[in-house]
């Protein structure tokens, strides 16, 4: 999968556009609701962590507005997952250039 464009509150996934939080893993497109919409919780990520990914790439936001406290990426790192919590600017240029071989979780928070 490849993120085609992105700016505040527009995505284009594989020639798909979402104008909503989504989280790509497994080659699939979900919307993505969180309990809090801009504080993570772990909970918000369990279905996706089920897939045993190799990394996990967070944006935050478009100006990283959405929190992501250190107990979600402690609980993440205690799976032997790598994670990665930047702008959705950056995580979309990151996941764009991850090797196909590495399974990614992209969670993306497009406006804030």
């Amino acid at each position: 999968m490849a993120i085609d464009f992105y700016d505040f509150g527009h995505i284009v996934v594989d020639g798909r556009a979402y104008d909503y939080d989504i989280i790509i893993f497994e080659g699939t497109v979900l919307r993505w609701t969180r309990r809090q919409s801009h504080l993570l919780e772990i909970e918000d990520l369990r279905e996706a962590l089920r897939e045993s990914p190799d990394i996990v790439l967070i944006g935050n936001g478009y100006n990283g507005l959405m929190k992501v406290p250190d107990q979600v990426m402690h609980a993440i790192g205690a799976q032997g997952i790598e994670v990665i919590v930047e702008k959705t600017t950056e995580v979309v240029r990151r996941f764009n250039e991850l090797p196909k071989s590495r399974r990614a979780i992209a969670a993306l928070h497009i406006t804030c």
